[in-house]
């Protein structure tokens, strides 16, 4: 039965950056955690990275409950919960320096660059394109033709 949840990108919600940050971002609607699920761990917890960090442990409680159902060995099962407990360690490690990712690149329009060529009151740029270009090319040979 597939989980009903959202995700545009982290920057849109604090949702979505619980959800980008445990990698349940999904493809179409198949999330492991709920939108309801990750909005409660938010209300539950202080700040976003506790959050992550609550959902990514709910997360691992449910894969270990698959495998353990699925009659994996104890040595898979114990690999599935290193391997949780190393994502939890890191949440908690970096989740400070992730900041919300833009989902585009701003850039200037041409308006905005012919009004800056316009004000008269700037300061001219001391370099500009083309600068360098060589217009009259000269001649590796001398006046008599020799190299």
């Amino acid at each position: 039965m597939p989980v009903v949840g959202t995700y545009s990108s982290p920057s849109a919600s604090d949702r979505d950056w619980v959800r980008f940050i445990v990698q349940d971002t999904g493809v179409d609607t198949d999330f492991d955690l709920s939108d309801t699920e990750i909005t409660d761990l938010l209300a539950e917890h202080t700040n976003r990275i506790e959050s992550a960090v609550a959902a990514q442990q709910r997360l691992c409680q449910k894969y270990i409950l698959i495998a353990m159902r699925a009659g994996e060995s104890g040595s898979i099962i114990g690999e599935i919960r290193r391997t949780c407990e190393s994502q939890v360690q890191w949440i908690r490690q970096n989740g400070l320096n992730i900041t919300a990712i833009s989902p585009y690149l701003p850039s200037r329009s041409i308006s905005d660059k012919d009004a800056t060529l316009d004000d008269s009151d700037r300061v001219p740029p001391r370099f500009s394109r083309g600068q360098h270009e060589m217009t009259d090319p000269v001649s590796a040979e001398d006046e008599d033709g020799n190299l």
